[in-house]
């Protein structure tokens, strides 16, 4: 429901049923490792309310989806999930809490930046599933909302602050090359910086997969840079790892990687 332009609410009912692959079972251990349940399955039932707020927001809005232009403040977003516990030893009781802030800014002569802070918490014992597993990238498609030199099922937190910050310099550097200017690429820099927590409550709660680990004392970090407005919708970045290189849970980590995306801009 929009209150009013600018604040958002909207009411979530889940319920989810996660199978292992194959015919493997989550090895859950809910009150100590003497005590091992083999699920087939597991259940969440979650209620929750979302709070978006965006002061003179412009955006363009279609019958089922905005897409955000632009703003001069902040975008702020508030996510809480309860889950309730329906059936009696299958559901999982918990509370998660999810706070993202947005944000576009011009710097002068030297182009615009854009920045994300995402930070989070779980209470509650449960298993692995149920955690926040960060999203990472095994494609050569540049995805903004995950690690891109991050490996799917690598690190898993219960609680957490994620950044991202790009910066776009509008040819800043390339219009002062004669060759290079007539092509109007564009230069554009990107970081990503997570650090996240596992307690030893959840950490000993089940028995995690292959390479899923927490992250540690360390953040996990990684940079590049790119060039966009190749045939005016390509842009191509080149990726480092900076952390995390040589662990025992992932031996054969990629350090660098080239992704790509298509956009559009108005």
């Amino acid at each position: 429901y929009e209150w009013f332009s600018g604040l958002i609410n909207t009411a979530v009912i889940n319920r989810r049923e996660l199978y292992p692959l194959g015919d493997s079972k989550f090895v859950i251990f809910p009150d100590s490792r003497y005590d091992t349940v083999f699920a087939n399955s597991i259940t969440t039932t979650e209620i929750g309310l979302d709070t978006r707020i965006s002061f003179k927001e412009t955006y363009i809005d279609g019958k089922f989806n905005r897409a955000t232009i632009k703003s001069a403040y902040p975008i702020i977003t508030i996510s809480y999930r309860y889950g309730i516990p329906l059936i009696q030893n299958k559901d999982y009781t918990y509370h998660k809490l999810n706070l993202e802030i947005e944000q576009w800014f011009n710097l002068s002569t030297i182009g615009w930046s854009r920045f994300i802070i995402d930070a989070g918490k779980i209470w509650g014992a449960l298993p692995y599933p149920l955690l926040k597993i960060h999203e990472g990238n095994e494609t050569w498609l540049f995805d903004q909302g995950s690690s891109n030199m991050m490996d799917y099922y690598e690190f898993v937190s219960d609680q957490y602050i994620n950044f991202f910050y790009t910066h776009h310099f509008d040819g800043f550097f390339f219009n002062k090359i004669p060759g290079v200017r007539k092509l109007k690429w564009r230069e554009v820099v990107y970081f990503r910086g997570l650090y996240g927590t596992l307690s030893d409550k959840n950490l000993n709660f089940s028995e995690y997969p292959g390479n899923l680990l927490s992250l540690g004392k360390e953040p996990y970090l990684e940079t590049g840079a790119g060039i966009e407005n190749i045939f005016k919708v390509l842009r191509i970045y080149a990726i480092w790892r900076l952390t995390h290189l040589n662990y025992s849970g992932n031996q054969d980590v990629s350090k660098f990687g080239i992704f790509a995306t298509i956009y559009f801009s108005f």
